[in-house]
């Protein structure tokens, strides 16, 4: 049988650890979960553009040499990384930019989009308009898009393949400070 050790304040980790690897995080967290956040019966347009800047960097984290350190910190070359697997209206010249500063950048350190960009859940999305519109549904959907063609490029297969996160019983962890051990 497998144990954990136990946590902080004494909590024990007996039920089983679950470690993902890249793909299994990208296919169950990214596209799954996100997917009910995005579309489900309590729609949360707002903080799906959070979330998707985050998973969209992420992707780009995928696509660095296998045992690159996953907390490694090169967010924009990883943010535009991400970007590249999105379908091509997103390879306009300076697009990846706008997103990084504008969408990333903005509502991830202020939870506002700045001034280059107007989030909606109505609007049509618009990448050539200024300031340029994006909208929730579109969005995710291109992301989805990328998280398949990443998925499906097989220079990436062996950094996919890599364990990527713990899980155990409500307890999330990275695969050094949760870990599995035998009795």
């Amino acid at each position: 049988m497998q144990t954990l050790p136990r946590g902080p304040e004494g909590l024990n980790f007996n039920n089983m650890c679950r470690t993902l690897t890249a793909r299994e995080f990208i296919q169950e967290t990214l596209m799954k979960e996100f997917a009910d956040i995005v579309n489900g019966e309590k729609e949360h347009n707002y903080i799906s553009f959070l979330l998707i800047s985050c998973g969209i960097e992420f992707l780009g984290k995928c696509m660095a040499p296998v045992g690159t350190d996953w907390h490694r910190r090169a967010s924009e070359q990883y943010f535009k990384q991400g970007i590249s697997l999105f379908p091509d209206p997103y390879k306009q010249q300076d697009i990846d930019d706008v997103l990084y500063h504008g969408l990333r950048c903005g509502i991830c350190h202020a939870l506002l989009p700045k001034d280059e960009l107007i989030v909606s859940s109505t609007e049509e999305q618009d990448l050539n308009s200024n300031p340029i519109r994006l909208n929730i549904r579109t969005l995710f959907d291109d992301f989805k898009k990328a998280c398949t063609s990443l998925l499906e490029n097989e220079k990436y297969n062996a950094r996919l393949e890599e364990n990527f996160i713990s899980i155990s019983d409500g307890s999330t962890g990275n695969t050094n400070s949760l870990k599995v051990e035998n009795e």
